[in-house]
């Protein structure tokens, strides 16, 4: 009979003993807290599924960088919003040519907007609205829709003119579609915007009014 190198045996030894203490700890109840996963809430940009399958113009265009703050809760969005209002528009647009803070000279659509409620500031009944890029296409911004109406969150712009006109504050952040189950849509993809999409719009509507009032 061979005998069996003392090498091997003590290989064997350790082993056996690994196992066995792996074993011992896996079967054991030692009465320690386990680890809770992480609760990634579906409110928050990076778990919102439709939110990152939007299109969003002003991101998506190709050759197209808008350097600008995304806002992480809705107070930053009220405060730097000196107009807030629920409007809509019936009226095609116009099309015209502005020049961005860099000198690019692009088109613009410009809308009439029927002021329906003023959240925040004050304005006539009809207000001018403004988006980069044509009417027909979501190049530049995510174009607001005829006789769809909007939650807006706006500012007006430094140029001159017979009447004020007005920007969306962050671009789509500040462009949500009350819907016909009056829930909430943003064209925006990412800071908290988008959380309030599929909630009743009494759920930022009233977090606008408690800023404000």
């Amino acid at each position: 009979m061979k005998r069996i190198p003392y090498q091997i045996l003590t290989l064997l030894a350790t082993l056996l003993l690994t196992i066995s203490l792996l074993c011992g700890c896996n079967s054991q109840d030692s009465g320690q807290m386990e680890s809770t996963p992480l609760d990634i809430s579906s409110d928050t940009p990076s778990a919102n599924s439709k939110a990152q399958n939007k299109h969003v113009g002003s991101k998506n265009t190709p050759g197209l960088f808008m350097d600008m703050e995304i806002f992480k809760n809705a107070d930053e969005i009220v405060a730097q919003s000196p107009l807030i209002v629920i409007a809509s528009f019936s009226e095609d647009p116009t099309v015209v040519e502005e020049t961005t803070k860099i000198g690019d000279v692009l088109y613009a659509s410009h809308y009439k907007l029927q002021v329906e409620q003023i959240l925040k500031g004050s304005c006539e009944e009809t207000i001018l609205f403004s988006q980069f890029g044509k009417p027909d296409s979501d190049d530049y911004e995510t174009k607001i829709k005829k006789d769809q109406k909007y939650l807006l969150f706006l500012i007006q712009k430094p140029i001159d003119s017979n009447q004020p006109i007005y920007d969306a504050v962050g671009l789509e952040q500040g462009i949500l579609e009350i819907q016909a189950n009056d829930t909430l849509y943003c064209y925006y993809d990412d800071g908290v915007m988008p959380t309030f999409d599929g909630k009743p719009a009494d759920s930022l509507l009233e977090q606008v009014r408690s800023y404000t009032e």
